[in-house]
Order: C-alpha cells, then sequence, then structure tokens
C-alpha cells in the first residue's frame, strides 16, 4: 500500500534587521529541525542556507515545530517561530524560524592577583583585598550588533578603571 505524502519545508535563519526572512539573509546550517505529526517526530538537520524538509503522511495532524536553539550561536535568541500547520493535505512552505543576534555585554574584573594583597589563590574571586588594576586595555572580537562577522563593528575596546 502506498502512502501519500507531502513535504513540510522552512529554513532558520539569521534575521540580521529584525523584520523577518529577507533576500541575502543567511542561514543557520547544522541546526536539528523536528517537526511533530499525530505524536511522532520527523527529526531533520538544516543544509548549508539554513533550509529543511521532511515528508509527512497527508492528512497528518501537525502540531509542533521545534528548532534546536543550541545549534545556532549563543547570543543569537528565537525571533520568528513557524507555526505548526495542523493538518496537511498539500505540500506547505514557509514555515521559517529567525534568530537575531543579542550579544548583549560582558562584564568583568581585572584584578592583580599575585600581590601581597590577593587572596592568593591565583584568581580573582572577589575579596576586597584584591586590588583592581588600572589601566589595561580589553579587546573583544566578535560578530559585532549586526551579527556579521568580517566588518568594522566586529572588535570593542575598552580600559579598566581603578577597581579593574
Amino acid at each position: 500500500m502506498n502512502v501519500l505524502t507531502v513535504t513540510l519545508s522552512g529554513r532558520v535563519y539569521d534575521d540580521q534587521n529584525n523584520s523577518g526572512d529577507d533576500e541575502g539573509e543567511p542561514g543557520f546550517p547544522n541546526v536539528d529541525v523536528t517537526v511533530v505529526c499525530d505524536g511522532k517526530s520527523y527529526a531533520v538537520a538544516t543544509d548549508g542556507n539554513g533550509d529543511w524538509s521532511v515528508s509527512v503522511p497527508s492528512g497528518s495532524d501537525c502540531t509542533a515545530i521545534q528548532v534546536d536553539e543550541n545549534d545556532v550561536p549563543p547570543t543569537y535568541q528565537v525571533n520568528e517561530t513557524a507555526t505548526p500547520p495542523g493538518i496537511v493535505t498539500t505540500n506547505v512552505t514557509g514555515l521559517d524560524t529567525g534568530f537575531v543576534n543579542n550579544p548583549g555585554s560582558i562584564t568583568g574584573t581585572v584584578c592583580d592577583v599575585a600581590s601581597s594583597g590577593s587572596a592568593g589563590n591565583g584568581t580573582c574571586d572577589g575579596n576586597l583585598n584584591e586590588p583592581g588594576v588600572d589601566g589595561v586595555t580589553i579587546t573583544l572580537r566578535g560578530a559585532g550588533l549586526d551579527g556579521i562577522l568580517g566588518n568594522t563593528d566586529d572588535i570593542t575596546q575598552t580600559t579598566t578603571t581603578a577597581n579593574g
């Protein structure tokens, strides 16, 4: 007996301008996507362009589309989720999931763990006797606010103050 199938497809992509999937926005490769239809899971990984597709029996009730957020860079957060299509009798496209880069901020302290005032354990553990180090230039490298590596906002520098 031949079972008629339909194809569900979508894309997992970098929503660089936070406005939905636009031409030229890159997809995320190797992201695990699971579609749940009639209680059965259909798992697939995105291709090099972030595209995915699965075939399911026609008439299936598809109730969930799960994208493994651990497969995208840690500074990215979901901003568009695909709505499960419900009962499917024809091919369904456009089941896209978008992520936006939200790097947040990084905080820390540079302290003098070698001085006589430190806890002597070789780590900066917040001991009030561990003096901060003033004037240290910190350089951070990574995709800047636009989420694109290789352009002018990839490097940020700051200098420590007297409290490290």
